[in-house]
């Protein structure tokens, strides 16, 4: 019982295969035109770090614990990136 309660609490130290990790295919916001104004261009320089685009451009599945993941390389996945997957 006390194994059951205690499993409830237990997190996953994530794993992630190197070949499952795939680009999403989000695009990013397109750039304003070339004669664009300094404002318009300074509002896409601060949407585009935060856009989906970007901050979800890759997606792997945790070997552990099947969770999904997006991150805008490989390197920024929350775990240990190991080599193939099984």
């Amino acid at each position: 019982m006390l194994k059951k309660l205690f499993s409830k609490f237990k997190r996953c130290s994530h794993e992630f295969a190197i070949d499952s990790i795939k680009l999403t295919g989000i695009p990013l916001i397109p750039p304003p035109s070339k004669d664009a104004g300094y404002a318009e261009w300074q509002k896409y320089h601060e949407d585009f770090y935060e856009c989906e685009g970007n901050t979800k451009r890759v997606s792997s599945f945790c070997r552990k614990c099947g969770e999904e993941f997006y991150a805008d390389c490989g390197i920024d996945l929350p775990g240990l990136i190991i080599g193939e997957s099984k």
